[in-house]
């Protein structure tokens, strides 16, 4: 399966195709900023089949011009759903396999109007508006904590999980939904043990529901993932109780001697030697200032744990690939 969401606008009409070329892109440019509602979406169409393939000057040029924010206006003020869907579709074409792109679309506010248009009534929009993100969420860890900010992960499990019957929209949907939670599950700390059961359960229906080989293979690298960040969970936890165990008992061992001793005082002042869980100070009220510290440095130590895996520099930046590597 290609990854490029097809318009169906573009198709089943009688209409000549247009021919397009790269002289008339400052016309475009123009129709995009000063025209009419109808003439904006005509020249995101134009700009999104120019740019689709595009080599990186192109896509400067594009941005110089602008671009990014005249789309972004096109979102915000949802003339119409043709409006949202050619929009979001050029984002697509301007972020595929160009960092610059990515990261101009992510100033301009792209991430949040995108991911709640993952919710959107049109399909063809939530497709475009999931293909740009997970364009997008290929910059790196850095932008996909952005994104995760922005909570897509519930709505991203019902898309990878399409009703019945299916469409060529759903199995596209089902591929960029997978490609994306992927990506999302190599930022640190951003499902709980319940979230990834959850998640998990809900890869594996995917998974078997799959009809196309990619959307499979990209599921099972989500499936590893997870295994990887509940293994490495389950190791972290075990380390901690292990740590907790030996200061415990290292407290134990150390109250248990000043007790002893302070009842042995106690008992030899009194006349009284009734052993020393009998005396003023017993076992459990026994201070141990030294332990005490060592506790309440482990007792952070559960909160600051929550990334797993391997740690990679905040300036790591991926490609347009299925999935990144660890």
């Amino acid at each position: 399966m290609a990854l490029n969401p097809e318009d169906p606008s573009d198709k089943g009409t009688d209409k000549k195709p247009t021919v397009l070329s790269r002289q008339d892109t400052f016309k475009y440019l123009e129709e995009l900023t000063n025209g009419s509602p109808q003439v904006k979406v005509d020249a995101a169409r134009a700009l999104k089949s120019l740019a689709f393939n595009a080599n990186a000057e192109y896509k400067d040029g594009l941005l110089r011009g602008g671009v990014p924010r005249l789309l972004m206006v096109m979102v915000t003020e949802r003339e119409s759903i043709a409006a949202l869907e050619q929009a979001t579709s050029c984002m697509y074409s301007l972020a595929r396999e160009h960092l610059e792109s990515k990261q101009a679309l992510v100033k301009a506010g792209a991430l949040r109007a995108l991911a709640e248009l993952l919710a959107h009534d049109s399909k063809q929009c939530q497709l475009n508006s999931c293909a740009t993100l997970y364009a997008i969420s290929c910059a790196g860890r850095d932008t996909c904590k952005t994104l995760a900010g922005y909570k897509p992960l519930p709505r991203l499990m019902k898309l990878v999980n399409p009703a019945t019957p299916r469409t060529p929209q759903d199995d596209q949907l089902q591929l960029f939904a997978a490609l994306l939670i992927v990506n999302l599950l190599h930022v640190r700390g951003i499902t709980s043990k319940r979230d990834r059961e959850v998640l998990n359960t809900s890869l594996l229906r995917a998974y078997d529901d799959a009809t196309e080989s990619q959307v499979r293979e990209t599921i099972g690298v989500g499936l590893k993932r997870i295994a990887t960040m509940n293994s490495a969970t389950n190791r972290a936890l075990h380390k901690v109780s292990k740590r907790l165990s030996k200061a415990i008992g290292s407290a134990g061992d150390k109250g248990g001697g000043d007790t002893a001793a302070a009842a042995a005082r106690e008992s030899s002042a009194s006349g009284r030697m009734e052993g020393y869980g009998s005396g003023p100070v017993s076992r459990e009220s026994a201070p141990a200032p030294a332990s005490s510290k060592r506790l309440s440095s482990l007792g952070s130590l559960g909160s600051s744990m929550r990334g797993f895996g391997k740690s990679k520099g905040s300036g790591y930046q991926g490609s347009d690939s299925a999935a990144w590597e660890d």
